[in-house]
């Protein structure tokens, strides 16, 4: 069966794209700004919303393991109808030869809402975004191209995204993933701070008008 699928990943490979992409590292797109290089996509992270970004390239688990909540650390959740499983193949995922093959397509869940997303793989590609499990986009297709990289930045907020591929149609695995990026999430305090800072807020509030007198 390993046989198997690096076989399939190495046939992936071969098929020339007949796609026609965006030229450009960077260009305009609806509701949002797409990138073709994974320097100028992190640097506009940087500069145009201020965030740092995450990267998981699944070699930080187990081959083999079917992922889930392995990135919950990161605020992230991987929740694919058909499972995501991690494989190894230094062709297939050159990077640093780990990656994700998601046997439908790939949905990532976010703790906090986030702006930016992206993908290291050449694969015809799309994103989905929801926001309160409401389908709010989808883009138009994409590749990697020779970079290898897609990624967008979006005007609004997400907190899931889904991944598809075009290459289901010809009975291969859909969706394969060599790094996957994001926003890095901003965590958000969890509920017994905020009552001590409100405390903090009207104990510091009541000692102000006890000083200023009737």
């Amino acid at each position: 069966m390993r046989r198997l699928t690096l076989g399939l990943i190495s046939m992936v490979l071969a098929i020339t794209v007949t796609h026609v992409s965006m030229a450009g590292p960077a260009y305009p797109m609806p509701n949002g700004v797409a990138f073709q290089f994974f320097e100028d996509w992190n640097e506009w992270l940087d500069v145009h919303l201020g965030a740092e970004r995450e990267t998981i390239g699944f070699y930080e688990v187990p081959l083999g393991t079917w992922v889930t909540d392995h990135y919950s650390h990161l605020g992230v959740m991987f929740n694919s109808p058909g499972g995501s499983q991690t494989l190894d193949s230094p062709t297939g995922y050159p990077n640093d030869g780990h990656g994700l093959q998601s046997w439908q397509f790939m949905r990532v869940e976010f703790d906090a809402p986030i702006r930016a997303v992206a993908l290291h793989w050449w694969q015809m590609s799309r994103f989905r975004f929801y926001s309160g499990g409401q389908l709010i986009h989808v883009t138009n297709w994409f590749s990697g191209s020779a970079n290898r990289f897609f990624g967008v930045v979006m005007d609004f907020e997400f907190d899931a995204v889904e991944v598809q591929t075009d290459q289901d149609s010809l009975g291969l695995p859909p969706l394969h993933i060599d790094d996957f990026h994001f926003q890095r999430i901003v965590p958000v305090p969890a509920p017994p701070v905020l009552v001590v800072v409100a405390l903090g807020a009207l104990t510091a509030r009541g000692s102000r008008r006890r000083r200023a007198g009737p």
